[in-house]
């Protein structure tokens, strides 16, 4: 018993310190513009872990599916391309985030292999804490931005960013958390609490006004409709999920989405798909994918090498960019 609960133990504390302490690491005073303290804090956590489950790893399945074989076909073609990179230093570092992914996956699935319930509970318990300060801090920031300046997006993007640096960054943590939160619905003991931050952080993510979000949520619950009508009604149906939750989701989101948008501010606009090739945003990113396919044309096989993208990318002129241009 003592051994087992030991056990238990390590890979609960390794989990959170890799999960939940990773993600405060983007907290701003550990923050800089390459993620470095975030990269140093996860190498130390994997390190640890190779040495607390020292014992363990031997009794772990090598076996690889597709998944692992894309992914470190992945990493053999990062590691390749140091060799012909603009810059070695760069190529070095940007391989090394690589790295660390693949240990991080490959730790997270030796979890589960070795303690899959324990693993499972754990996910769900920091991801339950990371939603509700995430959802804080964030719902704090929107809120005191829109009763000084309305919805308007400007405003926001310079008002929201404590947690993760941005309003977009801020914005992409909200969605996969609000996506953990709906894999893990059946570990919920109130299933009110799981319904409310998820309502939550679906609010959070239509107040912040990020397209590329608003995309992502719409083919996910495009998806999650299919699944539930094509195979998943049964195993849903075990999780004892209303059974038109998909239809309520839907609305709620938009008779919000109406209020929010006859409140004036720039919500209307950005939810507005036909406007968003004449956004700004799009035209930058137009500018990018055709200043990248100058580079394309010019480095036709191999092109620049890992991390010498940003290096050689102003060789062709970085006027009209915007924020390219700082």
């Amino acid at each position: 018993m003592p051994i087992a609960l030991k056990k238990i133990t390590t890979t609960s504390l390794f989990l959170w310190m890799l999960w939940f302490g990773g993600a405060l690491f983007l907290l701003p005073f550990c923050l800089d513009r390459q993620l470095v303290p975030r990269f140093t804090w996860i190498a130390a956590v994997l390190l640890w872990g190779l040495w607390a489950f020292r014992h363990q790893i031997g009794r772990g399945s090598w076996h690889l599916g597709v998944l692992e074989v894309l992914l470190l076909g992945w990493y053999i073609v990062n590691v390749a391309s140091i060799g012909w990179a603009f810059s070695w230093s760069e190529a070095i570092f940007y391989t090394q985030k690589v790295w660390l992914f693949l240990c991080a996956y490959a730790a997270f699935r030796w979890c589960l292999y070795w303690e899959e319930a324990e693993t499972l509970r754990t996910l769900h318990r920091a991801t339950v804490a990371l939603s509700a300060i995430s959802a804080t801090v964030v719902g704090i920031e929107v809120a005191t931005t829109i009763a000084k300046h309305g919805f308007d997006n400007q405003y926001l993007y310079e008002g929201v960013g404590l947690l993760f640096g941005n309003k977009s960054l801020s914005t992409v943590f909200l969605f996969f958390l609000l996506i953990l939160n709906t894999v893990f619905y059946k570990y919920y003991k109130n299933k009110n609490i799981s319904w409310g931050l998820a309502a939550l952080l679906a609010i959070l993510l239509l107040l912040l006004q990020t397209r590329t979000v608003y995309l992502a949520a719409a083919v996910a619950l495009f998806v999650g409709i299919a699944a539930f009508w094509i195979g998943g009604r049964t195993a849903i149906g075990e999780h004892r999920l209303p059974r038109y939750w998909w239809a309520y989701t839907l609305g709620i989101f938009l008779v919000a989405s109406f209020g929010i948008w006859k409140a004036g501010g720039t919500l209307g606009e950005r939810l507005d798909p036909s406007a968003w090739l004449d956004s700004g945003t799009a035209a930058e990113r137009r500018f990018v994918w055709y200043k990248t396919d100058l580079l394309n044309q010019e480095y036709p096989l191999l092109g620049v090498g890992n991390g010498s993208w940003k290096l050689k990318f102003p060789a062709h002129n970085l006027r009209g960019g915007y924020r390219l241009e700082e």
